[in-house]
């Protein structure tokens, strides 16, 4: 099985969908974040507000299964009230694969305050799908500014990811984009969890793009795929295609 996961950053990138297209041909699973439902059109900040239809669309052999965001930041995109659209994470799943929607949670709990950080909240969401024998958790982490270093919000959406399936006995994989440095506690958990941290095993080291050229540019991770060791790996790659401003992590499992 075939699984791709990717930041869409809102299908910014009109290459994006031709990508998605030719990856098709060989992808049993796609894991997107940062995927807008809605009215066609854009937002302001050149995001496609129904790239989720679009998609769906490319993909008619899959079945697709969407978690939203939390109401509270789900303006991403625009500091304005939504009508028009509305953010999710989204997995399409080859139609010939039994496949569910489990579930799914924010990373932030409402109202909360840290006494490390009291800037800007973004994204933070959760989605998890049962595929086949398979339990697949996509995660898009919380956006704390620039912050890529432990937080105590950091740390307690590692908690959070682990613990909404720690009761599930299938095989499982995390992956996504968990806005985390590799070195941060926050990772460290995964792997005293008893996760093979596949950035680490495949020396991954760089997993955005060339199109990341903000302030924080030399931040470059951000991206994570985690198995656990009952998983037979085949490949695990992750190519450098600028159709967002984060590269696709590809994996292959036997």
């Amino acid at each position: 099985m075939k699984i791709l996961t990717l930041n869409s950053w809102g299908c910014r990138v009109e290459e994006i969908f031709s990508f998605i297209r030719e990856q098709s041909k060989t992808t049993d699973v796609f894991c997107f974040q940062e995927i807008l439902t809605g009215v066609a059109g854009k937002t302001s900040t050149g995001a496609v507000s129904n790239c989720y239809e679009i998609i769906k669309d490319l993909l008619l052999d899959y079945e697709s299964f969407t978690y939203p965001y939390p109401i509270e930041i789900n303006d991403l995109y625009e500091r304005v009230p939504l009508d028009n659209y509305k953010l999710v994470m989204a997995c399409f799943v080859k139609k010939d694969i039994p496949s569910s929607l489990v579930g799914g949670t924010g990373l932030l709990l409402p109202n909360k305050k840290w006494d490390d950080y009291q800037g800007h909240f973004g994204a933070g969401a959760l989605q998890v799908v049962r595929v086949g024998d398979y339990t697949i958790e996509n995660v898009h982490g919380i956006w704390q500014g620039s912050i890529k270093t432990d937080t105590e919000a950091k740390l307690e959406q590692s908690d959070i990811v682990l613990d909404f399936c720690k009761d599930i006995t299938n095989k499982k994989i995390i992956c996504g984009d968990f806005n985390l440095m590799p070195e941060t506690e926050a990772i460290a958990k995964f792997e005293e969890a008893g996760y093979l941290n596949l950035i680490k095993e495949f020396n991954i080291c760089n997993t955005r793009s060339c199109l990341y050229q903000k302030h924080q540019k030399p931040l470059r991770h951000a991206n994570y795929t985690f198995v656990t060791k009952d998983i037979e790996v085949a490949s695990f790659q992750v190519p450098d295609v600028a159709v967002s401003d984060h590269l696709p992590m590809i994996l292959e499992i036997i």
